[in-house]
């Protein structure tokens, strides 16, 4: 291998690293054109609805992110968008501590569903050490359970959390 095909190959890879490192880093490059024909179909699939929205639009629906402030975060589960939700919220030292005054508390039914422990519940998902959130019901009332019983009640400003769902 001569000195010029040498550097003609660093200079290759060095290439290849850059787009590595732009890819890793979330900055988008131009995709093959199946690609962008694939990414293109996706997004028109996807929909994008406020948090509070009706929770009977959400049925059946399919979630594939959350956006807090226009940051998208991968949530393909319901249960996801609520563990997502719930963390983001605890993450304010303020909203913390109220989440964790609610602990224990019947929420409008006999039920607690915010814990220090995860026992008797069915489908507890950790927030926080010792906070679980009992995720056990459907899509249509674990929204309104978080909307309505949780965030609302802690005064939470859920106006910049939007969910991209399927349509």
């Amino acid at each position: 291998m001569t000195r010029q095909q040498m550097v003609a190959e660093l200079l290759r890879m060095q290439i290849s690293i850059e787009r590595i490192i732009i890819h890793l880093n979330g900055i988008a490059h131009s995709p093959p054109d199946d690609t962008a024909a694939k990414t293109e179909q996706t997004v028109k699939t996807e929909r994008t609805v406020p948090l509070n929205t009706d929770p009977s639009l959400l049925e059946k629906k399919r979630p594939v992110a959350v956006v807090f402030n226009g940051e998208r975060v991968f949530t393909p589960t319901w249960k996801k968008v609520f563990e997502a939700v719930l963390s983001q919220c605890n993450q304010d030292p303020i909203y913390h501590e109220r989440l964790m005054a609610l602990r224990n508390k019947p929420l409008g039914s006999r039920r607690a569903y915010l814990s220090d422990k995860p026992d008797g519940m069915r489908l507890p998902i950790e927030i926080y050490k010792e906070m679980h959130f009992e995720i056990h019901n459907g899509v249509k009332a674990m929204m309104s359970i978080v909307v309505n019983k949780i965030l609302s009640a802690i005064d939470y400003d859920y106006s910049n959390i939007d969910i991209i769902f399927r349509a």
